[in-house]
């Protein structure tokens, strides 16, 4: 893990994604006309104004694709079936990168956030939900824990984790 984050910190993150071979394609002609079949089409999504050019299959997202957002973010994906399913990779304008798995549409697993600043954040998701320990290291080193398993459901549907103070260091 502390291999892959120098190699984050010292390449661009579509460097370590191609030399590790993360994200691969599974298709090579291009789409020509909808619905697309096992070819790489474009698509811009009419609500987000979001745009995907990646893998399709029977219609459907599916395999490796790119998402570009109006606010700049560049998102890194796999679909299975039209469902985020696989490596996701999301890097922000500032420079803020997101790294983590989805399993049918849901974040699951280990996820990191790397701030340009240098923080790490660790966290845990179970169903798209926020579980056990998040550990946020600091550039200096100190490192604070939050425990997850006691977050709290906000009113526009985010979950708070209380500060974890029998665990900080």
């Amino acid at each position: 893990m502390r291999i892959l984050l120098i190699l984050f910190l010292i390449f661009s993150p579509v460097q370590v994604s191609k030399a590790t071979g993360m994200f691969k394609n599974f298709f090579s002609k291009k789409c020509k006309e909808k619905p697309f079949h096992e070819c790489i089409g474009t698509e811009i999504d009419p609500k987000s104004f979001e745009i995907y050019e990646g893998e399709w299959l029977n219609g459907k997202k599916h395999g490796k694709g790119e998402i570009n957002t109006p606010t700049g973010h560049v998102h890194k994906v796999y679909y299975n079936n039209g469902k985020l399913h696989g490596p996701f990779e999301s890097i922000s304008p500032a420079g803020l990168i997101w790294r983590g798995t989805y399993i049918e549409g849901s974040l699951e697993g280990n996820w990191i956030k790397i701030h340009k600043s240098g923080e790490i954040t660790e966290m845990t998701y179970e169903n798209n939900r926020l579980v056990g320990i998040m550990k946020v290291i600091k550039p200096s080193g100190h490192q604070i824990y939050y425990n997850c398993d006691k977050a709290k459901k906000q009113k526009d549907g985010r979950y708070i984790c209380p500060f974890d103070s029998q665990n900080t260091r």
